[in-house]
């Protein structure tokens, strides 16, 4: 989900051209991200097929085309990784508030 998250966060799916091939350090200047960072977290990414690195460059896989090009999915993800996600995370605290130390 991480990985996701960044993607969708930085919009790193719409940087370039489904049939376009990336370097990091172009998209790293698109994205606004410091190249190492970058290239960590597409590489993590990658490991979950989204993205995929051939020849040293970026490329668009199944996931991320749809992510690129419908806007209800993009959507749908949105909401998991921006909204739903960080709260997913919380639950635990809330159910059982003494298991931090507080309460």
């Amino acid at each position: 989900m991480l990985s996701l998250q960044a993607v969708y966060h930085y919009n790193i799916f719409s940087a370039f051209t489904l049939h376009e091939e990336a370097t990091f350090e172009a998209l790293s200047a698109k994205c606004g991200l410091n190249e190492i960072d970058l290239r960590r977290l597409l590489r993590y990414a990658m490991s979950n097929h989204i993205f995929q690195e051939r020849d040293g460059k970026v490329v668009h896989t199944a996931a991320t085309k749809v992510l690129a090009t419908n806007e209800k999915m993009r959507d749908i993800v949105g909401i998991m990784t921006e909204e739903m996600f960080p709260g997913a995370t919380r639950v635990g605290w809330v159910a059982h508030p003494t298991v931090d130390g507080h309460g």
